[in-house]
């Protein structure tokens, strides 16, 4: 759609990494606070049965969230490599 407006190739490329990062920042965010949520919750409930305490630093959760922004951008490679494949009327078609 976007070569169909006069988009280059590159241009096509920044704008599907911009959405690809966007993505991952956003569902980063979310995973982060429901997952703290849920640790808490869990040995809240659960506290005095278990005889553990989880201690987890922000960075754990970060490189988790870091790791999920990586795949995003890994599965955003696969519409950039056949959108340069693509000529504008298969495009137009495909849409």
């Amino acid at each position: 759609m976007y070569k169909s407006v006069g988009l280059s190739n590159w241009q096509n490329f920044k704008i599907t990494l911009i959405e690809g990062i966007s993505c991952g920042l956003i569902g980063m965010v979310i995973a982060v606070v429901v997952s703290y949520m849920e640790i808490q919750t869990i040995f809240l409930v659960a506290g005095p049965k278990i005889s553990m305490v989880p201690k987890f630093g922000v960075k754990t959760f970060f490189l988790a969230g870091a790791m999920g922004i990586l795949v995003t951008l890994l599965g955003s490679v696969v519409p950039i490599l056949k959108s340069r494949q693509m000529k504008i009327i298969e495009e137009i078609k495909f849409d």
